[in-house]
C-alpha cells in the first residue's frame, strides 16, 4: 500500500525534464577550431594586406619619382639644378633608410616609425605643388632634400621578413614581385596621363596611394617584434628552462 501510495503521489515527468536528461546523457563534442589559410607563408588576409602594401609603395613612386624631370622642367630648372636634384634624392635615401631602421630596431616598433616616416615624407613631397615652393629652386631643393630625410622603405621590407620568419622568408620575393608589377603598370598609365592632362594628376595620385597605405598599416597590419628580439626572447626562455631543470644523480 505504501508503494503504491508513493507511486500515486509522484509528479508526472514533464518533456522538459525528460529533454533534460537526454542532453545530459550526450556526449559533449568538442569545438573544432579553424586555422587560417596560409597563402605565401602568411595568413591569408595578412598576405593580401603586405601585397598591396609593395603594390601601392612602387605605384605611388612612379607617379612621382619617373616623371620628376618633367616637373623641374616646367618650373623652370636647367640640367644642372636637375642632377644636383636628383643626386641627393638618390644619395641622402642611404643614409636615412639606415638611420630609421636603427630606430625601428631600437624601439621594437616598425610599425609605428614606418607609419611616421611615411607619413611625414608624403607630405612634405606635397607641398611641391605649392606655386610658393616651385616658384624658387631653393625651396624646392629644399623640399627633396627633407622629403627624403624620411624614406623608409627598408623597414617595410624587414617587417615583412619579421611577418614571414625564419622558415617561410623564402616566400619574400612574392610579396617584392608586387612591387616590380606595380612600377611597370603605373609607369605606363601615369605616363599617358602626364601626356594628356599634365602633372597635376602625379600629385593626386602620388598623396592619395601615400595616405591610403597610411590607413591599411594602421588598421589592418598588426604590430609585431622584430625576429632578433623574438630570437632573444626564445634564447633567454631556454636558458630559464635549463635552469630550473633539475639536476639528475
Amino acid at each position: 500500500m505504501i508503494e503504491e501510495t508513493a507511486i500515486r503521489n509522484t509528479p508526472p515527468r514533464s518533456n522538459n525534464d525528460v529533454a533534460t536528461e537526454t542532453n545530459l546523457e550526450e556526449p559533449l563534442i568538442p569545438p573544432v577550431s579553424i586555422e587560417p589559410r596560409i597563402v605565401d607563408g602568411l595568413p591569408s588576409k595578412i598576405s593580401v594586406l603586405v601585397k598591396s602594401l609593395y603594390f601601392l609603395d612602387a605605384l605611388g613612386s612612379s607617379s612621382w619619382g619617373r616623371y620628376s624631370a618633367i616637373y623641374y622642367n616646367l618650373h623652370g630648372l636647367n640640367s644642372q639644378h636637375i642632377g644636383l636634384i636628383e643626386g641627393l634624392r638618390t644619395a641622402i635615401p642611404t643614409l636615412s633608410i639606415v638611420l630609421w631602421g636603427i630606430v625601428a630596431d631600437r624601439f621594437q616598433s616598425r610599425k609605428k616609425v614606418w607609419l611616421i616616416t611615411n607619413s611625414v615624407s608624403t607630405s612634405i613631397q606635397l607641398t611641391l605643388a605649392l606655386p610658393f615652393i616651385y616658384s624658387s629652386f631653393t625651396r624646392i631643393l629644399c623640399v627633396s632634400i627633407l622629403a627624403q630625410l624620411f624614406v623608409s622603405s627598408g623597414v617595410l621590407d624587414a617587417y615583412t621578413l619579421d611577418l614571414l620568419g625564419p622558415v617561410n622568408k623564402i616566400f619574400y620575393g612574392r610579396y617584392r614581385l608586387y612591387a616590380s608589377l606595380s612600377w611597370g603598370i603605373g609607369s605606363i598609365i601615369m605616363g599617358w596621363v602626364t601626356d594628356h592632362y599634365g602633372f597635376e594628376p602625379n600629385f593626386i595620385m602620388f598623396g592619395l596611394l601615400g595616405f591610403l597605405m597610411v590607413i591599411l598599416v594602421a588598421t589592418q597590419v598588426p604590430e609585431i617584434a622584430s625576429s632578433c628580439d623574438q630570437s632573444r626572447n626564445e634564447e633567454s626562455n631556454d636558458n630559464d628552462d635549463d635552469e630550473e631543470e633539475p639536476e639528475r644523480i
